[in-house]
């Protein structure tokens, strides 16, 4: 048997497990308009995905060589430069 939704979302208890307990994305309500709302727990995991996506790329050796050629005199190739290392990121981005 199913059972009926509580008129309060947030407020669910499923046996000893509170709302929220394995939930990353709320609802407003119970109603066929309701929106999603991202949870703490959900935010947390994004960010923790994109501090690694930012380890992942500040750590590659290639773009790592790129910088260490830039230097005073490079102003005269800079445009040369930025190209290289936006190609080198693609690369690492599809990694």
């Amino acid at each position: 048997m199913i059972k009926p939704l509580s008129s309060a979302p947030l407020n669910i208890q499923d046996g000893t497990n509170t709302a929220g307990d394995f939930h990353m994305i709320y609802r407003t309500d119970n109603t066929a308009s309701s929106k999603a709302v991202a949870s703490i727990r959900f935010e947390m995991l994004r960010e923790g995905i994109q501090d690694y996506e930012k380890i992942k790329i500040v750590s590659a050796p290639a773009l790592d060589a790129a910088l260490k050629s830039v230097d005073i005199a490079s102003g005269r190739t800079a445009e040369k430069t930025i190209l290289n290392t936006q190609h080198i990121l693609k690369q690492i981005s599809a990694n």
